[in-house]
């Protein structure tokens, strides 16, 4: 499993971390906020982005999970790191060991300066089909992840990819608040409202689909938001999916 180097990291000040299932889109948004660029491919009725010029996690374009070992992408005083998604298409016994990987790195950088933040990338899609059913995965994940944290520390960013040009975060606000209002667990809807309740303190990013044709935005990289990493000791848990916890 990677154990967390602290030289590795001496000359950062931020670790984020992209967590989500396999295909969430957690690498192609790492590459895109690194600043690399991109092209459209398009494969028949299917289009999906490539990076064409600059270095990244390997963007996967198949069914099967891609990232099999946490990575981390310096950029200025920033350390992106590349997870394992969950439900893991190798199997249970992949899956359990991307979470104690995970975990373990998530211990190292507690006992570091450093500040964390966690990001969520997840397609629109993903959001407004089958009643958001990939969205209550990615919130499910972040409940046995971090446990109460998840409610109490504004640590966490929500990136939506895939956005239609059209379409602003009050939008993805809208479908969200739907979704809210489906058969989630307190802690699950604990997590959402952070989001998008009257007191919501949270951020949502989008990428939209032509963003990946434009320069970088620095802005959205910056207000990433981050937390001393000391903040989460006693509070992280392994990471456990609940077709695992349930073996």
């Amino acid at each position: 499993a990677p154990v967390f180097n602290p030289e590795e990291f001496n000359k950062a000040e931020k670790v984020f971390l992209f967590l989500g299932p396999t295909g969430c889109g957690k690498s192609t948004t790492i590459n895109y906020l690194l600043g690399n660029k991109f092209e459209y491919i398009i494969d028949g009725m299917t289009t999906y982005v490539k990076v064409v010029e600059g270095e990244g996690p390997r963007i996967g374009h198949s069914a099967n999970s891609q990232t099999i070992k946490i990575e981390p992408c310096p950029k200025d005083k920033f350390i992106l790191c590349d997870c394992p998604g969950s439900n893991d298409t190798r199997g249970l016994i992949q899956e359990l060991a991307n979470a104690k990987a995970v975990s373990s790195f998530v211990s190292g950088i507690i006992k570091s300066k450093l500040e964390i933040g966690f990001v969520l990338p997840i397609s629109s899609s993903a959001i407004t089909e089958e009643k958001g059913a990939k969205l209550k995965e990615l919130l499910r994940l972040i409940v046995q992840l971090f446990g109460r944290i998840a409610r109490a520390k504004d640590c966490i960013t929500l990136f939506v990819t895939k956005v239609r040009d059209l379409f602003q975060v009050n939008h993805v606000i809208a479908s969200l608040q739907k979704i809210s209002e489906s058969n989630l667990s307190t802690e699950e809807a604990r997590v959402l409202r952070g989001f998008i309740g009257p007191d919501a303190t949270r951020r949502i990013q989008l990428l939209k689909e032509g963003d990946f044709l434009r320069e970088a935005d620095p802005s959205k990289l910056n207000a990433i938001q981050t937390i001393p990493a000391t903040e989460l000791q006693g509070h992280m848990g392994l990471m456990l999916s609940s077709r695992a916890k349930a073996c």
